[in-house]
């Protein structure tokens, strides 16, 4: 019998499956991944381009990240905030 715990950050415990938007610009890894479906390289990619270039401004300024999946972003758009 094996046993999984899981902690949750306050901001990723309040937005699980509630439909909350995500805090682009200050969202972290985990939450991306968990809440918004980014694959891990994603994720990453996402939080070092925004740690290198500063806040985003909309879902137009995170297309411009390298190897992200364009259709998962359309997905996801409603759920981002920022």
């Amino acid at each position: 019998l094996t046993i999984i715990v899981i902690f949750l950050s306050p901001s990723l415990a309040k937005n699980f499956g509630k439909g909350s938007p995500v805090q682009m610009n200050t969202a972290p890894f985990v939450e991306m991944k968990v809440v918004l479906g980014f694959t891990v390289p994603e994720a990453r990619a996402i939080v070092d381009y925004r740690e290198k270039n500063g806040a985003f401004k909309s879902v137009d300024d995170v297309l411009k990240i390298p190897g992200l999946d364009p259709a998962r972003l359309e997905a996801q758009k409603s759920r981002m905030a920022f």
